[in-house]
Parts: C-alpha cells; structure tokens; sequence
C-alpha cells in the first residue's frame, strides 16, 4: 500500500471530526459533569511577561470555568463570577477526580514532566533537520 498523498493527508487531517473535543463525563460533588478537552490554543498559549506566572488553583478554577459542561454539551456549568465560590471548594475525592480528567483530556503525566525537569539531560534529542 502507497503512502497518501499531501491531499489525502490534509482532508483527513482537516476533516471536522478532529475538532471535537474529547470529553470525560464524572461525578462532581454529587452532580454528572463533563469536563471537555481544552483546544491547542489554550495548552500553547503564550505567557505575558508582564503578569505573573498562574498559581495552580488559578489554573484549576480556570478549567473548570472554561471546559467544566453540561454533559452532551458545550454549554458552560460555571462563569467568571464564580470564581470566589470555586476557590472555596474543599479539597477531597472530587477535585482530585477533576484533576485525573485534566491529565487525561491534555495527555498530561505530572509525575513524569516533573522528572524531565529535574534530569532534563535523560530527555530524548530532537532531530535535526536534513540538510
């Protein structure tokens, strides 16, 4: 079997249902939620060197702001307002729930990115462009 063409690629790869999210449905303080896969733009966006670094709970409460649905939807449970409310949760079963969906939904191995960062001499080199 040949290879596809760029045409071939580029209809696959820019077909629609690419786009949709993954989503992980679970339980979150009694309630069925879905919690949808956040876009490219929004893992890769860039920092503002002018603002400090977001402490971990403000990137938690931003997810669950941004991506925490109505389940079958892509309408949003929480709003801006929230925020305070969010930030008062307990720390339990719930949360942590949330945060394996997190890791699941980006791809995302805390344990392992956090080892890279200490030993980054084990992570493997890139390649090379050919010349």
């Amino acid at each position: 079997m040949s290879n596809p063409s760029r045409d071939e690629l580029r209809a696959a790869l820019l077909a629609s249902s690419i786009k949709e999210p993954k989503r992980a449905t679970l339980e979150f303080f009694g309630q069925k939620i879905d919690l949808v896969q956040p876009p490219l733009s929004t893992i890769m966006k860039p920092v503002d060197p002018d603002k400090p670094p977001k402490t971990p709970l403000e990137n938690s409460i931003d997810m669950l702001i941004d991506y925490a649905c109505v389940p079958g939807t892509l309408e949003r449970i929480y709003e801006e307002g929230d925020r305070k409310f969010l930030e008062g949760l307990p720390w339990g079963a719930d949360m942590v729930r949330i945060n394996r969906a997190v890791q699941s939904l980006t791809g995302l191995d805390l344990v392992t990115a956090e080892e890279e960062l200490k030993n980054p001499l084990s992570l493997p080199a890139t390649a090379s462009p050919s010349e």
